[in-house]
């Protein structure tokens, strides 16, 4: 019998000091056939060069714009299910795998049919001894996605509260057939979780495979794990909102997720703008929640927010999040003429 067609997207821009370990070890998998396809976010650092030379047997396709996660891997993943390819596998560019991985992910998918997406259990680079991804959970009751602690946790998850990260989601063609690809609102953050809810949701099993083992080189990209740069605080921040919006809809996103979260965002922002280390990184949540809030759509920009609204933000942050929780009588007071002051006299900040 023949084995099923395996296909590998790997997502690069820039990193070629983490994409070449990677395709060496993809080169190391025990597992046949395997094919591979680089999609390259318009990268300055010589790496599709390097691919061209060095790894003649990989596809490469090359974006002269910087696509995003979702709209890169989507490249990727079309051209693949083009070529009739069984399985996708979607890694990032920072990881290495064990030989018998992909083996590993087969042999369970091959095993158990209703299992449209899996992934490995995922260690850190250093120390390899220590787990990054065991599994990932949506709770829709505190409204927050996140890792598992342990797969017997990630287990006793129902199918459609699952996910695996977009680090190494192995999928089965069918899924996209049914599902569609992965939604390209997101630019990056989120969109796993959503692919995950989207999968469940349409009746497939989402596993994780412990005896496959992948090394994480965690946030390489953005700046490694608790950054916290401006950039990541903008993505993070926008496809947070984007993804409670999509899942609560319109109501639920403002009366349930402005409401309780929106705040731990923009309340210190007045703070946080008087320290010059801090400044771009609160200015990054303004035009993250500026984006949303303006109904923006292309997530390969980011509009700057406009100065009334900075401003707003910079005096009154928590005004603009009672808004957007659409709790009006905590507001009614600042709205109504005090007694003695005049209708245009000056707040004093």
């Amino acid at each position: 019998m023949n084995s099923p067609r395996v296909g590998v997207v790997v997502l690069n821009c820039n990193g070629l000091g983490e994409l070449i370990p990677c395709l060496e070890s993809l080169r190391r998998s025990t597992y046949r056939p395997l094919e591979i396809c680089v999609v390259d976010n318009a990268s300055t650092d010589g790496s599709p060069e390097r691919v061209a030379a060095d790894f003649p047997e990989v596809n490469l396709i090359r974006s002269p714009v910087n696509l995003g996660w979702s709209r890169g891997n989507n490249r990727g993943i079309r051209h693949l299910l083009d070529k009739g390819i069984d399985y996708i596998w979607i890694i990032n560019n920072d990881v290495e795998i064990d030989p018998d991985c992909v083996s590993r992910l087969v042999e369970l998918c091959e095993d158990r049919p209703d299992v449209g997406v899996c992934g490995p259990l995922i260690y850190y680079w250093e120390p390899r001894d220590r787990v990054w991804f065991a599994g990932g959970y949506v709770d829709f009751d505190r409204l927050e996605a996140g890792h598992c602690s342990t797969v017997d946790e990630f287990r006793s998850l129902p199918a459609t509260r699952r996910y695996i990260s977009g680090c190494a989601m192995f999928v089965r063609r069918e899924v996209f057939e049914r599902v569609g690809l992965i939604d390209e609102r997101f630019f990056i953050y989120c969109e796993d979780a959503d692919f995950g809810l989207r999968a469940g949701r349409a009746g497939f099993g989402i596993e994780v495979v412990p005896e496959a083992a992948m090394f994480h080189k965690v946030s390489a990209f953005s700046g490694g794990e608790g950054a916290q740069s401006p950039f990541q605080a903008f993505q993070l921040l926008r496809s947070t909102m984007l993804f409670w919006r999509k899942h609560l809809g319109w109501w639920g996103f403002h009366r349930r997720w402005c409401a309780g979260h929106l705040g731990k965002w923009v309340n210190d922002i007045p703070y946080a703008w008087e320290d010059p280390s801090r400044r771009e990184r609160a200015r990054a949540i303004i035009d993250a929640v500026w984006y949303v809030l303006s109904g923006q759509r292309n997530p390969l920009e980011r509009p700057s927010a406009p100065q009334w609204f900075v401003r707003l933000m910079r005096r009154r942050p928590w005004l603009v999040a009672e808004l957007m929780a659409l709790r009006l009588p905590a507001v009614q007071p600042l709205i109504r003429r005090r007694p003695g002051v005049a209708d245009n006299a000056p707040d004093g900040n």
